[in-house]
């Protein structure tokens, strides 16, 4: 893209295979993933910093093709991940995860644990670690009630059963009740946030994983019960949020998690994790739409026009 708009700004192009520089790997991409985030880069909601023509993308999973000089930890045909850590982002320096063939620093790239599918891992990717790193913050227990705004998103599906993984009830909400089903599949309630009175139907909860923000803030943060935690995750509906202060001294917490603060040894750490929990069939995208790399614009189109529930992503030479 060379400059923010619509999702027609995306337009695919054809490059060389790159060189890697030293200490930097060429990953061959297997499977791409689309991210809320990467939409509203492009549209300028989220200027990033890297300058145009931008390639978004804050994924890249796939197999070593070449190494540069002083790579240590990798050889050609190594299964890798990476995901934010300067890669098309905000902060992105360099071109993001939606090519062939992307370069990549060797001090950002994870190996895919052993066990799992690179489709696998790279459809749980991003929107994975963050369900994780939002529910460790959450510190669900048995028998907590857990309430997960936007709960037909990717990350929205994978935090309900990691919630239920963990023993807890789980209530989750959205905007459109055709999307019910998709999350009543993974054992939770669904009640339609557009209901007049939607609070008084999910009653009093013991945690929140809030993606969306914005005017439900307030009555969400009103639902905890005392001792209650809230953690702010997303801002489908915006990050200008407002509550009750009289709610905190209950108490309640309310904290945040971003992915912007994301390094390897982290993801290292989650991918272990994610794979475990994948193999002991707790965890997977039960939804997923797949799109060829060419047609990113549409992803983009379809994921903003609420088409698409669960996880969107490019698989290239398609």
């Amino acid at each position: 893209m060379s400059g923010y708009g619509p999702p027609s700004v995306l337009t695919p192009v054809g490059r060389d295979i790159p060189h890697p520089p030293e200490g930097e790997l060429v990953v061959k991409n297997a499977v791409i993933g689309v991210n809320r985030s990467d939409c509203m880069i492009r549209a300028g909601a989220w200027p990033q910093g890297g300058g145009f023509p931008y390639v978004p993308g804050l994924e890249a999973c796939g197999t070593v093709e070449r190494v540069g000089r002083g790579v240590k930890r990798f050889r050609p045909g190594d299964r890798v991940i990476t995901m934010m850590q300067r890669l098309g982002g905000i902060h992105g320096t360099r071109a993001g995860g939606y090519q062939e063939y992307v370069s990549i620093e060797e001090s950002a790239a994870s190996r895919v644990p052993d066990g799992i599918s690179l489709e696998a891992i790279g459809e749980l990717g991003l929107p994975a670690v963050t369900a994780l790193a939002g529910i460790d913050l959450l510190n669900v227990g048995g028998l907590a009630r857990v309430l997960v705004h936007a709960g037909t998103s990717a990350v929205g599906q994978l935090a309900i059963q990691l919630a239920r993984a963990a023993g807890a009830e789980v209530i989750a909400t959205g905007t459109r009740a055709d999307k019910a089903q998709a999350v009543r599949d993974l054992g939770a309630a669904f009640i339609s946030t557009k209901t007049e009175g939607w609070w008084e139907e999910v009653g009093r909860v013991d945690r929140v994983f809030d993606l969306v923000g914005g005017p439900l803030f307030a009555r969400t943060v009103s639902l905890l019960e005392p001792g209650g935690r809230l953690v702010f995750v997303g801002g489908m509906a915006g990050g200008d949020v407002a509550f009750s202060g009289w709610d905190l001294m209950r108490p309640v917490t309310i904290t945040g998690y971003s992915s912007e603060s994301l390094t390897r040894v982290a993801v290292d750490g989650y991918l272990s994790r994610l794979a475990a929990a994948h193999a002991a069939g707790q965890l997977a995208v039960r939804q997923l739409t797949r799109f060829p790399l060419a047609e990113a614009a549409q992803a983009h189109a379809r994921m903003e026009g609420g088409w698409i529930t669960g996880r969107t992503v490019l698989v290239p030479g398609r």
